[in-house]
């Protein structure tokens, strides 16, 4: 490995919590470089908040399928909605956005890897361990998160 890799390495080593790696502006392009460390973390940080809330984790991961609005990975718009039905036709079931959700609007979801939501918003990443009908909002010093019952009768 050439002492670039070293650099990232010492990079990546020095990160002690979740919490540091999005002040140091955590890249993707470490995952590529040492594959599997940023999804144990992930997954820790998915296990912790059900654990936190009392549910059971279904975690997500890197190649993971979900819908997303466009507004979730362009920009920072708040508040970022998130509701998860029941797995289908090989998605996460997750469904996330920002803004007013358009349900007449057949494109507002645009299916796309965990990775670029990872990369986009790194902030969402414990909440996609949620199991099917639970359901988030969260924006700057604000967090709600509830099982919605009615979330798993919804055709996905």
């Amino acid at each position: 490995m050439g002492s670039k890799g070293r650099v990232l390495w010492r990079l990546s080593s020095r990160v002690s919590s979740e919490r540091e790696i999005v002040n140091i502006g955590f890249s993707w392009s470490l995952v590529r470089r040492f594959p599997g460390e940023p999804e144990r973390r992930f997954a820790a940080q998915q296990r912790s908040l059900c654990v936190r809330v009392g549910a059971a984790v279904h975690a997500v991961g890197g190649s993971d399928l979900l819908g997303a609005s466009s507004g979730v990975s362009e920009g920072r718009q708040w508040p970022l909605h998130g509701l998860r039905l029941m797995p289908e036709g090989g998605t996460s079931g997750w469904y996330l956005w920002t803004g007013d959700h358009d349900p007449n609007d057949p494109d507002f979801f645009a299916p796309i890897h965990a990775k670029h939501i990872f990369e986009a918003r790194l902030v969402v990443v414990p909440y996609l361990g949620l199991p099917p009908g639970w359901r988030f909002l969260i924006a700057p010093g604000y967090e709600d998160i509830w099982f919605d019952r009615e979330a798993l009768d919804s055709p996905g």
